[in-house]
């Protein structure tokens, strides 16, 4: 094999060598969450509405994945949760059982021609009605106070969500921005490009004068 051919055969070798191990270090600094892997520029037409509400559970899920404590705090509460709704699943049957004869009784008093055997009537409904709300008063109170906790807590978790994934957004940001060069290469020949259009609409002008 001539001197030449051997020279540009190891040349190509040491490019390709080089290359190699220059992507393998520029993928590890450069680490994508899996909510961003496998994009393509199709999924710009998905809707910014449905991505807005989906990648931040989708990143702050791969972030429980690295939080266990937290992951499991957040599934102690999700439990708790779902048994708060079945303790308390009763008592809003029996609520709406007691609020359903109460409405159905005072309708029912304005349907009577004596007058004041309606208003009779209405006195006791209001007195039984008064005794149901002072024995389930203290019912009532703890799940309003429960109800009020657990939305604080969502908006805490919800709080705690943005700003672990605006952590990873902005780790994302600044490890795998496109580089600069091939837009403004793009951007160079488009104001070429313009020039020579503006040039040719003055020229097509100057004929219409």
């Amino acid at each position: 094999m001539p001197n030449y051919f051997k020279f540009n055969l190891i040349f190509i070798l040491i490019l390709i060598l080089f290359s190699s191990c220059f992507k393998t270090k520029k993928d590890d600094n450069n680490t994508v969450p899996d909510a961003f892997a496998n994009k393509s520029s199709y999924d710009l037409d998905i809707s910014l509405e449905r991505k807005s509400t989906n990648i931040v559970d989708k990143l702050f899920k791969e972030y429980l994945e690295t939080n266990t404590e937290l992951k499991n705090q957040i599934q102690n509460y999700d439990d708790l949760s779902f048994k708060l709704l079945q303790d308390t699943k009763n008592y809003d049957i029996f609520e709406s059982n007691n609020a359903t004869y109460y409405n159905t009784a005072y309708s029912l008093t304005t349907t009577m021609t004596d007058s004041v055997l309606a208003k009779i009537l209405d006195e006791e409904i209001k007195k039984s009605y008064n005794q149901y709300i002072a024995l389930t008063d203290t019912h009532f109170n703890l799940i309003n106070m429960i109800n009020s906790d657990k939305l604080s807590i969502n908006d805490m978790i919800t709080a705690i969500k943005i700003y672990k994934t605006l952590e990873i957004i902005s780790t994302y940001q600044n490890n795998n921005l496109p580089a600069l060069d091939t837009i403004q290469k793009d951007f160079n020949e488009i104001q070429i490009m313009y020039k020579s259009f503006e040039n040719e609409l003055k020229k097509s002008n100057s004929y219409s004068n």
